[in-house]
């Protein structure tokens, strides 16, 4: 660049002698300096321009002068600070940004205040020349930097009619650098043939053939032979996708380089197969500080999975002295970053494998929070939740319930969290069987064959109008939930006449609840349903309510009548609901001798047809015998086939219990999760289009400030008009006031009148001047009003009288104002969007609901684990 800093010196030296007018007497001084830089004597131009500045403090020509002599004579820190000065003192003059920054570069490599320079120079549309030179060593810091996104947003201000091959050639490495293949090429199509024969060219042709899957041989040794900068980190990047003869080719030429370097140890070493050696040999160069290592490192290891090598150069990147990749320009184009070196996701993935290391699965998916999509951090997600959702061992509950719980509260959900709080009272609790069937199959009867005992009403009509609860108790009980809210509590030998009592007075039953002191209640607890095709409506509903909070399904068929269509209806919508259901067939004592094989075998084709596959073949059997003999009223338990009941109970709702209540409480965490999932996601499209919003606010805030640093000079239009009325206004406040009567009091109402009636002016009427700002009126005044205010007070504290601010020409008045504004709009406009909530709750919702789902078409199969199915036939 230092023909750059030639150029534009003799441009500016050259506007600066046109415009500026020197003090009498400085002339021959200014003369001299000038021809001692064009005789190469630098000291000379120097010592001059110093006596110069001297006579005249402050003197652009004098400040521009010193710059070049400084420059000339390599003296980069002094140029960089006559530069800032001159800066100050012509802040509308791109070229001197564009020489700041330069000088900064030069001193401080990429640092701040650098950049800053740039991205004023890179903002000047009216000087294509400078615009192009700014950006294109802004890109060059972001692709060192490894953020070819910023790189391509720098790029992206200069419009095609304007661009020239340099900038080409970055746009293709950008988009090389983003995985654009099409786009590199489509940018390197610009470029001359004569550019590929230089390093730049040669490395730029040898990745574009690397990323299309060429032989990027000849390319990259070219670019490394003409030491090309970029040029072994590409050979280490490359060298593995290369052809063996072009692997060969390689290993040879560095061998015989007798570079020692870390990347070139490294690209032989993949060159000879060995990415292990590769990897080892970068790890200890960025543990002693070798960027470039630990940058190569960091992709080598993203590629090959390995967390320690990412870790280490995530370390390397982040650790003291480190380069900074906190680049928070004007002009900056993208979101700020923040942090070290290292990306940010590759920096949450390291974060998160030392939590895994560390046994802390939750903390880890905590800091994949800051990876978004990253393929690394997907894949780690989905392994994390894969160990809580395994397809085939139980449920990890209370880490599923801890990410339940984590999403309804940052949705502020509170009907979610309320229902994780129940999932997990009902993870503590027994297996939930619900007996289901049409009405008259028998289910009461069955439930009391089951109990050995007379709890539930039983007759040929509906009697079961609502849900009956049996759990275990240490003491009989039996509770009947009525319409009215008031409970009954009785022995449960009077709940049949307690719910005739509630039907007389008009009342219904809700819920029942029998409580017994049977040991099998231990494992499971039962609920009788309602008939699904009772004539009330209310009971079917209350029927499929009870379906909802079941963990299996026992369902009852009429041997005499068994899978009628309304039948195959309702265990059709089972099978979709994905229950676990066992079918079971009852009143076999109804049958004709020898029918009972062929109701068994319709009654297995039906459940075929239906889709439902029941967790193990039917039973049949005869409840009501079964139920006679328990209780004594006869003795056909035998004959009732009622021990072919008993050992499925024992091997299924007791031994099976387990992993079918494991299953349902995942049915249920998916369930639960599908809305909250759903939920983050429409946040996810809000948030990303106020954080769309937010950048478009900054830009145009960036723009206004450009805008009015820029404008010296004439107040605009839109200005002087924001004043008019103002200041007739303020001329009558003023017009009582007499001089020197009470003369603090009156220049205090003064002063605070002058403030009240022009500051919100001067800001209307500046934001009324610069388009940017008109979508964003409100947010830009409330921002400019303090910073207008503080300048205009310090401008009538300084006059003679207060009044005499009406006397002040507007141009003045402007440029009073003009600074401080831009300065408030540099700031940018206030934070809205705030941290995204949305989108990192996607990334970990969606693996958990996708686990969760891996389990579920398992239970409409049948249920069980391997085997477990054999062991009950």
């Amino acid at each position: 660049m230092a023909s750059t800093a030639s150029t534009l010196g003799q441009e500016l030296r050259a506007w600066f002698g046109r415009a500026v007018v020197v003090a009498r007497g400085a002339d021959d001084v200014r003369d001299g300096a000038e021809r001692a830089l064009a005789a190469g004597d630098p000291t000379a131009a120097l010592g001059l321009a110093r006596e110069l500045l001297e006579r005249v403090p402050g003197s652009p020509v004098g400040l521009l002068l010193a710059a070049d002599a400084a420059e000339a004579a390599w003296l980069d820190e002094f140029a960089a600070r006559y530069l800032a000065e001159l800066a100050e003192r012509v802040p509308w003059q791109p070229e001197v940004w564009l020489r700041l920054g330069l000088a900064r570069l030069r001193v401080q490599g990429d640092a701040p205040e650098a950049r800053e320079a740039l991205g004023r120079a890179a903002a000047a549309d009216d000087t294509p020349l400078v615009r192009g030179w700014a950006v294109a060593a802004l890109a060059d810091l972001d692709l060192a930097q490894g953020d070819p996104a910023r790189a391509a947003a720098w790029l992206a201000r200069v419009p095609p009619e304007q661009t020239t091959p340099e900038l080409e050639a970055r746009r293709a490495l950008a988009a090389l650098e983003l995985g654009d293949v099409e786009g590199a090429r489509e940018a390197a199509k610009a470029l001359p043939p004569a550019a590929t024969l230089d390093g730049a060219g040669a490395l730029l042709a040898g990745r574009l053939l690397s990323a299309a899957g060429g032989d990027a041989t000849e390319a990259l040794l070219r670019a490394y032979i003409l030491e090309a900068p970029g040029a072994a980190r590409a050979l280490a990047l490359s060298a593995s996708s290369l052809p063996p003869a072009g692997r060969a080719r390689v290993a040879r030429v560095l061998r015989a380089s007798d570079d020692e370097t870390a990347l070139v140890r490294a690209a032989l070493a993949i060159a000879d197969g060995d990415r292990g050696a590769a990897r080892a040999a970068l790890a200890a160069a960025a543990g002693q500080g070798d960027v470039d290592a630990a940058r190569t490192l960091l992709t080598l290891a993203t590629q090959d999975g390995d967390g320690a090598g990412l870790r280490r150069a995530v370390e390397a990147l982040e650790g003291p002295g480190a380069p900074a990749a906190e680049r928070r320009g004007p002009g900056a184009p993208a979101a700020e970053r923040s942090g070290q070196g290292a990306p940010a996701a590759e920096r949450a993935i390291a974060r998160a494998l030392e939590a895994l290391e560390g046994g802390a699965p939750g903390e880890a998916l905590d800091a994949l929070d800051g990876a978004a999509e990253h393929p690394w951090a997907v894949e780690l997600r989905r392994q994390i939740v894969g160990r809580w959702a395994p397809p085939d061992a139980p449920l990890a509950l209370p880490e599923v319930l801890g990410e339940l719980r984590r999403a309804a509260r940052a949705l502020e959900d509170t009907a979610a969290l309320v229902a994780a709080e129940a999932l997990a009272v009902e993870g503590e609790r027994p297996l939930r069987v619900a007996i289901v069937g049409e009405f008259n199959a028998g289910k009461s009867t069955f439930l009391n064959a089951l109990l050995g005992a007379e709890l539930a009403p039983m007759g040929v009509v509906p009697v079961t109008a609502c849900p009956h609860h049996v759990v275990y108790s240490p003491d009989p009980f039996a509770r009947v939930v009525t319409s009215t809210g008031h409970d009954r509590v009785v022995a449960p030998e009077r709940l049949k006449a307690t719910l005739d009592e509630v039907r007389r007075a008009g009342a219904r039953a809700l819920r029942v609840t029998v409580g017994q002191p049977l040991e099998r209640l231990r494992h499971f607890e039962l609920l009788d349903t309602p008939g699904f095709n009772a004539p009330d409506a209310e009971h079917a509903a209350a029927a499929r309510s009870v379906l909802a909070e079941a963990h299996v399904a026992l369902w009852l068929l009429d041997a005499t009548q068994p899978l009628k269509e309304s039948e195959r209806r309702v265990l059709g919508e089972l099978a979709k609901g994905k229950l676990p259901v066992q079918a079971l067939v009852n009143k076999i004592d109804r049958l004709e001798p020898g029918a009972l094989p062929r109701v068994e075998a319709y009654v297995a084709s039906a459940l075929a047809e239906v889709g439902l596959a029941s967790l193990v073949p039917p039973v049949a059997f005869s409840a009501r015998r079964a139920l006679d003999a328990r209780v004594g009223r006869g003795d056909e338990l035998a004959g009732s086939r009622w021990a072919e009941v008993e050992a499925l109970v024992e091997r299924l709702l007791v031994g099976a219990a387990p992993g079918l209540k494991d299953r349902a409480l995942g049915r249920r965490a998916a369930s639960m999760l599908e809305p909250l999932l759903a939920l983050a996601e429409s946040l996810a499209t809000v948030e990303l289009r106020a954080l769309r919003a937010e950048a478009a606010a900054g830009a145009a805030w960036h723009e206004a400030a450009l805008a009015l640093e820029r404008r010296a000079g004439a107040a605009p239009k839109p200005f002087e008009r924001a004043l008019d009325e103002p200041r007739r206004r303020l001329r009558d406040d003023l017009a009582p006031l007499v001089e020197g009567a009470g003369a603090g009091a009156v220049r205090a109402y003064a002063v605070g009148r002058v403030v009240q009636r022009l500051a919100a002016p001067l800001a209307e009427g500046l934001v009324a001047s610069l388009p940017s700002l008109a979508p964003l009126q409100r947010d830009a005044l409330a921002a400019l009003g303090p910073a207008v205010s503080a300048a205009l007070h310090g401008l009538v504290q300084g006059l003679a009288q207060p009044s005499a601010v009406l006397e002040v020409p507007l141009s003045l008045l402007y440029d009073t104002v003009r600074t401080p504004a831009a300065r408030a709009l540099r700031a940018g406009p206030p934070g809205k969007a705030g941290k995204p909530v949305g989108a990192p709750l996607v990334s970990r919702l969606k693996p958990l609901y996708e686990a969760l789902g891996a389990r579920a078409p398992r239970l409409s199969a049948g249920g069980l684990a391997p085997g477990e199915g054999e062991s009950l036939r």
